[in-house]
């Protein structure tokens, strides 16, 4: 509740020493009525339970000496209330005389929070009728009194119809350092959409109207910052629209992102927050959580991890129980090497061997490709280009897979592989025949 304080205070004559004294000065009767205004529109924000007055008679002339106290008082103001009414007397030794008043407001921790300005403030009490009430203004001195600027922390965002949104804000002082502890007066620019039920905290509930609403945050001495705030109604669909079924090499991330639309009840885009996750192991996401914006469309982008194969992602919102799944393939890229499965070997006359050789890509993945085959020199053994079976005879009389015994010589042979058309990159190893 913002609270709208207004005090009068009362000077009345109070009798100094007993009526029945003829010595006794003439009893005088004076008013005083002071009104004093908040001069921040927002102190509302800032809970007090009492006020403290000072009235101070000062010394006849300028001096060091402090003057006398004639009144000092503490005086209980209610939390509930909006208003109330201050009576207080104070003794008069002329027809009119000059006090200086100070007013300070108290919180519940003993801090004065409020106070007059000028302070303290000159009044002065004679003893004509009641007159126009004196206006005094009350600042606030408490705690971010001197803050230079507010910053709302919390981004742009979205709320839903009926419920609560809580935002932050942080006040800086003079040399830019936080100032913990700072009120902040709230205030929607548009209440129909979004409202702030309390001024002192950051908390709004959206209305019952689809749109977007500034929410001001103002400190007490003026600085102030605004964020938008989105009412809509809740999240009811998650559909998939682009992104699924492409196909690249492993480590890079696919061609385009996964992109997604989440709309409300009414059929429009609504902004929440979105969860990208991988399903398939060591593949991963660019952004895990991102916020649609107006339209409700949110994206991310896909990493594909170091191995070939099918790929799954998934895409989520809270309160939307099934998610969308998008799939997506990893083939092996271009061909870095070609590896056989042995270096060195040794053969006997008449008999087979059969060899394997593998092409990987630069990430090390098996790349499918046909292999071809060559030995050098070809006699006196040769290797079939198609089969990867080496034959110790002539090529003229190699049969697809097995050779007759051959008495040829005893040169050591190079047998290499390679992807098929072959290019440079072959691998190799001399086979070596018994005595």
């Amino acid at each position: 509740m913002t609270r709208r304080v207004v005090w009068f205070l009362l000077a009345t004559v109070a009798v100094l020493s007993c009526l029945r004294d003829s010595t006794a000065p003439r009893v005088l009767s004076g008013h005083l009525a002071v009104a004093p205004v908040f001069e921040s529109p927002t102190a509302g924000v800032v809970a007090f339970d009492r006020a403290r007055i000072t009235v101070v008679r000062p010394p006849p002339v300028v001096s060091d000496v402090p003057g006398d106290v004639v009144l000092d008082t503490v005086i209980a103001i209610p939390l509930t209330a909006d208003s109330i009414d201050l009576s207080v007397s104070v003794p008069l030794l002329a027809a009119s005389e000059d006090f200086l008043l100070y007013l300070r407001l108290i919180n519940a921790a003993g801090d004065t929070v409020f106070r007059t300005t000028p302070y303290p403030q000159p009044v002065t009490v004679t003893t004509s009728s009641r007159g126009t009430p004196v206006a005094t203004t009350i600042a606030y001195v408490g705690v971010g009194f001197d803050a230079a600027r507010v910053s709302i922390t919390t981004p742009d965002t979205a709320v839903f119809f009926g419920q609560s949104l809580q935002l932050d804000a942080v006040a800086f002082g003079p040399n830019d350092s936080v100032v913990p502890g700072t009120p902040v007066a709230w205030r929607s620019l548009d209440s129909t959409r979004v409202r702030v039920p309390n001024r002192a905290t950051g908390q709004v509930v959206g209305g019952t109207v689809r749109g977007t609403a500034r929410i001001v945050a103002q400190l007490l001495n003026g600085p102030a910052d605004t964020v938008l705030v989105a009412a809509q109604p809740t999240a009811a669909t998650l559909a998939k629209i682009s992104g699924d079924g492409q196909t690249t090499v492993p480590g890079v991330a696919l061609p385009l992102p996964l992109r997604v639309r989440v709309t409300g009840s009414d059929g429009l885009g609504v902004r929440v927050p979105v969860a990208f996750g991988a399903l398939t192991s060591g593949d991963s996401v660019a952004a895990a959580l991102v916020l649609s914006d107006s339209a409700g469309y949110a994206e991310t982008v896909a990493i594909i991890g170091p191995t070939s194969g099918p790929r799954s992602f998934q895409a989520s919102v809270t309160g939307i129980a099934s998610p969308v799944t998008f799939n997506a393939t990893a083939l092996s890229g271009a061909i870095a090497s070609v590896t056989l499965d042995r270096t060195v070997d040794t053969i006997a006359r008449g008999a087979t061997l059969q060899y394997t050789a593998t092409a990987r890509d630069s990430s090390g993945n098996p790349v499918s490709v046909t292999i071809g085959w060559t030995s050098t020199p070809t006699p006196p053994g040769y290797m079939c280009g198609c089969c990867a079976v080496w034959c110790p005879r002539p090529r003229t009389r190699l049969s697809r897979r097995s050779a007759t015994p051959s008495t040829c010589g005893r040169l050591p042979t190079t047998i290499s592989a390679a992807s098929w058309p072959l290019d440079s990159r072959a691998a190799s190893f001399r086979p070596r025949r018994p005595s």
